[in-house]
């Protein structure tokens, strides 16, 4: 019984540990659009783009991974999802980008969602192709 007692407190110790790990580990994303990167960084960051854009970059820089993981950034045109493409974050601090490469037939309302690995929206950003 006391073997019982014992092995159950134990239990429920760790599973509190645990449980407060999980709740520290806080993934966080930014997202900025540009024409280019170039060191890592983004170039010709802006909202609005002309219609002649040959491509479009979502840079994102990722915080707050513990361990190697993935995000994915799903591209949307009008509501539509386009593409989603999966990206490795290395460190607990990591830029990584996607881009897009554009067409007339792609003007309008554009969003890209940063998702971790379990489907959270980390972060969203949008911009518009011109007419």
């Amino acid at each position: 019984m006391i073997k019982l007692l014992i092995a159950s407190f134990f239990i429920i110790a760790f599973s509190g540990s645990l449980n407060a790990q999980q709740e520290e580990y806080s993934l966080d994303a930014e997202i900025k659009f540009g024409t280019e990167v170039e060191e890592r960084e983004i170039v010709d960051e802006a909202e609005t783009f002309p219609e002649d854009v040959y491509r479009v970059y979502a840079w994102s820089v990722i915080t707050g991974a513990e361990t190697p993981t993935k995000v994915t950034h799903i591209w949307e045109h009008e509501g539509k999802v386009i593409q989603e493409i999966d990206l490795d974050v290395n460190y607990a601090r990591f830029r990584t980008w996607s881009y897009k490469t554009m067409g007339p037939y792609f003007t309008g309302e554009w969003t890209v969602r940063v998702v971790d690995e379990d489907g959270n929206v980390l972060e969203e950003g949008s911009f518009t192709i011109q007419e």
